[in-house]
Formats: C-alpha cells, structure tokens, sequence
C-alpha cells in the first residue's frame, strides 16, 4: 500500500456514509445507495506532484456524474505558519518519498473527512442508510 492509499484510508476508511469501499492510489470508491456511487481522489490544483484537494464526484449508475467538489485543504484546516514564510497551504507532495509537505494532526485529518463526508452525504437516499449494513 502507497502513500496516498494509506492516508485515503486513515481518513475516511472508517465511515459511516458509503459501503462497499475500494482503495487504490490516490482513489477511493464507495457506494452511496442502490443507485449512486462516490469517488473520492487527492488532486492537484495547478502544480504537478502537489496534492492539495480532494475532488469527490457522486456518479449515478444509470445517469453518470450528478456532481463535482472540489475540497482544498487550506479552506478545511487553513494555512500553516512558519519562519519562513507568513502561510503555508497545507498539501500532499510526491518530491522524494510522498509525504505531507507541512505537518497535519489526527485532528486536522479528521475534520478534511467530516467536511467532505457531510457534503457527500446529502446525496445518499436516506431509506437506504437506515437499513445499510457497514462492514
């Protein structure tokens, strides 16, 4: 397992709002309900090897992509400070060895997947999450 698979994984691994989960890479994919699926991705936003989203993109099987979001880091868990610099965007780089370029907590992880999981779950036919069994 990756880098990126294994923090796809830490965040959202766990949740309660998509079933059926499937991890690989940057990507993870979950069912919603009968009909709608959920891709969740760490993207780029402009330079290539620095990941500073995560797109989720709710797919109907019948009807295909119902929507796109787009989550930046900073706009969840803001910038960090430093010496060096007044800010700094938080983000995923694949320079040397993938990794975190600024230090992101337990805390911070949790509240990027509680922002993108509280978005995702408006899409999800509630009569299907009352009776969804989570593994």
């Amino acid at each position: 397992m990756d880098f990126f698979e294994k923090e796809m994984r830490t965040l959202f691994g766990d949740n309660t709002v998509m079933s059926d989960l499937k991890f690989t890479g940057k990507t993870m994919l979950g069912r919603l309900d009968e009909n709608k699926l959920c891709k969740l991705q760490f993207v780029t936003t402009g330079t290539a090897g620095k990941y500073t989203a995560i797109q989720s993109t709710i797919i109907n099987s019948n009807d295909g992509v119902i929507d796109k979001q787009l989550f930046k880091f900073f706009d969840i868990i803001g910038y960090f400070c430093s010496s060096l610099s007044d800010k700094i965007e938080p983000y995923m780089w694949d320079y040397n060895k993938p990794e975190w370029y600024t230090k992101v907590s337990q805390s911070d992880k949790a509240k990027i997947a509680d922002t993108v999981l509280e978005y995702v779950e408006m899409f999800q036919d509630q009569s299907y999450a009352m009776g969804m069994q989570f593994k």
